[in-house]
């Protein structure tokens, strides 16, 4: 409960909202985003879509990132974007690796070995 003068409000989800005014009244969330402006908060919004690209998180298969399009080349289930996105990130890390040795050390496998886990082949 949020108490404030002796009134006090239930705050169920301990988020410091008050339910009346909680747009997720049974999940914290205390920044109350609703990107979608249904009135629902985010945190347990069904339809929400965090990468704002038209799909509701629960179908999309790169919630992260945007990609309207869905697709997934190697039917994975896993987005294209979202895992250009990994690659790019595990690329930039080889390339720091290469570039400075001493980032290198501690690394058991091959630069082969590492750049093929940063293509995903």
């Amino acid at each position: 409960d949020i108490c404030f003068d002796g009134a006090c409000v239930v705050d169920a989800d301990q988020d410091g909202v008050g339910e009346l005014d909680d747009n997720c009244p049974d999940v914290s969330n205390p920044d109350q985003a609703d990107a979608d402006g249904d009135g629902i908060g985010d945190a347990c919004d069904p339809d929400a879509d965090t990468d704002s690209d038209g799909v509701p998180n629960s179908a999309d298969n790169c919630a992260d990132e945007e990609n309207p399009d869905q697709l997934d080349t190697d039917s994975d289930g896993e987005g294209d974007a979202g895992q250009a996105y990994v690659q790019a990130r595990r690329a930039d890390e080889f390339d720091l690796r290469q570039a400075n040795p001493a980032q290198r050390e501690g690394f058991a496998k091959s630069d082969a070995e590492e750049w093929q886990k940063v293509v995903g082949s």
